[in-house]
């Protein structure tokens, strides 16, 4: 009776091993399902000059993505020249897997794998010279971590969804407060703001169909997001949430940030036809898609416009179909490139007398023109 009980014992022990093997080892064998259609659209012109541009005068010998084509200091927090941010790397990551460039995809990952991860499990936002601040910028680290799992899906290869599952690790650990995700970490402690653009839904919800503790980050972060949604009458989104307070930012509306969250939205199925609506009728009226509005009347209160903020909508009229904002977007992209081929920056969206050329900008131009058909 006592050995049948060891055998039984034993075999109960195996079982139980078995299932906790299969628990922990399930998020790296299954589907990451993200049910994207890879389009596969032919290299235009100006994309080719606008990549030929980043990967000789923007990208470093390390894969690294240089913040600017001319040499400057950094000041506090706004980066300059030579210094390589996690937000620049992540974008030409999404870039090359939209190319199906597997190769070039392993190169810019070197430059993350190298430099910039923390011991936290997070990735340093910028790396100046030798030294990788300390502190984590969470939409590009959600950005990094989407690219992994899409390219683990898209190439077949699940060594990609280590690095993914690592960094998620420090999502949950350094940065989820009451199932929303801080802004950064800086090794004291987490910031008590959530930027509702950070919350990138679709790098979320990829988690969640392969991590069952992301699933209650993703509906919070969707219901975050809907609360921001000022009026039907300005269909446009509040800055940020004030996670201690649990109150929204009062301050104009920042159209860069809302062309982020509605491409966010998009990606993810969301709706964003009042917002786009809206965007297309002050375009009209106003003759340009500009970067700041007043948070009451919704009337301009800038005359800038930005390569990003096209950059984002158009990737969202692509999404959605939306032939009148993609027209309207593709129409500037295509107004904004130096192509000149006697100017220093040459394919490039930047400043043609004073070389004043920013990665963020770029790279999104990138993006985007995958999106041109």
């Amino acid at each position: 009776m006592i050995k049948k009980n060891r055998v039984v014992l034993v075999i109960s022990t195996i079982i139980l091993i078995c299932i906790v093997a299969f628990y922990f080892s399930l998020p790296y064998i299954k589907p990451i399902n993200s049910k994207i259609v890879w389009k596969n659209n032919p290299v235009s012109e100006k994309e080719q000059i606008l990549l030929n541009f980043v990967n000789s005068k923007l990208m470093n010998e390390e894969y690294g993505i240089k913040t600017n084509y001319k040499e400057a200091s950094s000041k506090g927090e706004i980066t300059k020249g030579d210094s390589v941010l996690s937000e620049s790397q992540g974008l030409m990551l999404l870039y090359y897997i939209d190319r199906d460039r597997k190769g070039e995809f392993d190169q810019i990952l070197s430059y993350i794998k190298d430099n910039m991860i923390l011991k936290n499990g997070l990735l340093s936002w910028r790396v100046e010279g030798e030294e990788a601040a300390g502190v984590n910028s969470t939409i590009d680290d959600l950005r990094v971590v989407k690219s992994l799992l899409l390219a683990s899906e898209r190439w077949n290869d699940r060594s990609y969804r280590s690095l993914a599952f690592k960094i998620s690790k420090g999502f949950k650990k350094e940065l989820r407060d009451d199932n929303l995700l801080a802004d950064f970490n800086d090794g004291y402690g987490k910031s008590s703001k959530t930027t509702l653009c950070y919350l990138d839904l679709e790098s979320l919800k990829l988690l969640a169909n392969l991590d069952n503790e992301f699933k209650p980050i993703y509906e919070s972060s969707l219901i975050i997001m809907n609360n921001g949604f000022i009026s039907d009458n300005l269909p446009l989104y509040k800055k940020e949430y004030d996670r201690q307070n649990k109150v929204y930012d009062d301050g104009d509306i920042d159209m860069e940030l809302n062309s982020i969250i509605l491409l966010n939205r998009a990606q993810v199925g969301e709706d964003v036809i009042k917002s786009v609506n809206w965007i297309k009728g002050h375009y009209k009226s106003d003759g340009g898609i500009f970067a700041s509005y007043d948070k009451n009347t919704g009337i301009p209160k800038s005359n800038i416009e930005a390569t990003s903020i096209y950059s984002n909508l158009l990737q969202v009229a692509d999404l959605i179909d939306d032939n009148d904002l993609y027209n309207i977007c593709k129409y500037k992209l295509e107004g904004y490139q130096v192509i000149n081929e006697e100017n220093e920056i040459y394919g490039a969206y930047g400043d043609s007398n004073t070389y004043e050329v920013h990665s963020f900008n770029n790279l999104n131009a990138l993006l985007a023109w995958r999106k041109v058909h």
